[in-house]
């Protein structure tokens, strides 16, 4: 069983404090994982404590980090994939067209890992809108695909938001 000390403020859990969203037990999830509870839709997925505790499930599919994004932070987000990935929130209700076609359909951390990425409609369309966070977090995605995901997690870390600098 995962030790609470390590589920700090700002590590990415919420207390059960928060006012919005639904809170994170994680004793429940890990009950679920020793028990072997397969997860409808990702029955593939390895839910051992490591995975749970893994970073990249904060990543969004489009780029956006929630592990450092306010929003997320102050329970105001669910978090962009974080609860589809455990079985807690049910991926065919997602309204996200990224989301479901990324990290449902194709079974991708994020859309780094899709060859079609430059080609991609959806991707097009979300990266073309106007408005700075868009332009980072089409960043994310290309630095990922570049550099992988660990040089990736080493730099969003230290961001105080949703996006950051990739220096």
């Amino acid at each position: 069983m995962l030790s609470s000390p390590t589920l700090q403020r700002g590590v990415g859990f919420r207390p059960k404090s928060r006012k919005r969203g639904r809170s994170f037990n994680l004793e429940d999830l890990s009950k679920k994982i020793n028990q072997g509870q397969e997860n409808k839709t990702f029955n593939n997925l390895n839910r051992d404590k490591d995975y749970i505790m893994n970073s990249n499930r904060f990543i969004g599919c489009c780029g956006a980090y929630c592990k450092t994004c306010q929003v997320y932070l102050q329970g105001y987000c669910k978090g962009c994939k974080l609860g589809f990935d455990t079985g807690e929130r049910d991926i065919n209700k997602a309204k996200c067209k990224i989301k479901v076609c990324c990290f449902r359909d194709h079974k991708f951390d994020t859309c780094a890992d899709c060859i079609k990425l430059e080609s991609c409609k959806i991707m097009i369309d979300w990266y073309a809108h106007k408005g700075y966070k868009y332009k980072k977090y089409k960043e994310a995605i290309q630095f990922i695909k570049k550099n992988g995901y660990s040089k990736f997690l080493k730099l969003a870390n230290k961001w105080k938001g949703a996006y950051g600098k990739l220096e």
